[in-house]
């Protein structure tokens, strides 16, 4: 559908430049030089008034297709844009769409649908831990939630140790890195008024608490990831005006 109303867009793009071109401005134009300045031809009268409708017309289907474009680009876009087509996923876990009613991109998520999709895969997922670490100063939660296998949960307080051996010059040569998974912060939206980090973070979390195959197994054992999704999430609901919309 995107496709062929881009094609039509500069389909019609083209015509109207021609049509615009044909016509007879002060100056003279293509009408002129092929045409002359005789009002008739054949016996039909001079094509100006043709000319000056196609011209209304063109614009007209032109301002339309440019305004339905986005809709129409944003419409045909559902979670499987953003995964990868390669990898199976577990259908246990919800979707957004499953949790929220919508898919990812098609509304601006809200705080509080955050939480609620957030705790919907911590309650599916043996691969997600949740926790609320604060409270903003408008008393919404911050949640923070670890990725990896079950495995690597099963021995967090070990995992964290043994990186906070890391920062012991005296102990840190010593340590065996080939068995320590990676931790890795990801913090989504961390300034106000950003959305689109948090929007994003759904189909992240979903793919990695969802994917299967032994590309996901590989990069769950090898590393925790530390994951917020909205670090400012007063600012989520605070549109350019500064202003509190949700």
């Amino acid at each position: 559908m995107y496709n062929i109303i881009l094609f039509l867009i500069i389909f019609l793009s083209f015509l109207l430049v021609l049509v615009i071109m044909v016509q007879n401005p002060k100056g003279g134009g293509l009408a002129s030089t092929f045409g002359g300045d005789s009002q008739q031809i054949g016996g039909v009268k001079k094509t100006t008034d043709f000319l000056d409708r196609s011209t209304w017309i063109l614009a007209s289907l032109l301002f339309l297709l440019v305004g339905f474009q986005p809709v129409g680009n944003a419409q045909q876009q559902d979670l499987s844009y953003y995964l990868d087509e390669s990898m199976s996923y577990d259908p246990a876990i919800p979707t957004p769409k499953e949790v929220l009613g919508f898919e990812v991109g098609e509304w601006h998520v809200r705080h509080d649908q955050l939480v609620e999709y957030m705790y919907a895969v911590a309650a599916a997922s043996d691969r997600v831990t949740i926790s609320e670490y604060a409270r903003t100063y408008e008393n919404r939660k911050l949640l923070s939630l670890v990725i990896t296998t079950p495995e690597n949960h099963d021995r967090l307080d070990e995992i964290k140790e043994t990186h906070l051996q890391l920062s012991n010059a005296s102990i840190s040569g010593k340590l065996d890195l080939s068995s320590m998974p990676v931790v890795v912060q990801m913090s989504y939206s961390v300034h106000g008024n950003e959305p689109s980090g948090s929007n994003a973070s759904l189909a992240v979390v979903y793919r990695l608490a969802a994917g299967q195959g032994e590309e996901m197994e590989a990069l769950l054992s090898n590393a925790c990831l530390l994951y917020t999704s909205d670090a400012a999430d007063e600012g989520l609901g605070v549109d350019l005006g500064g202003r509190r919309i949700i």
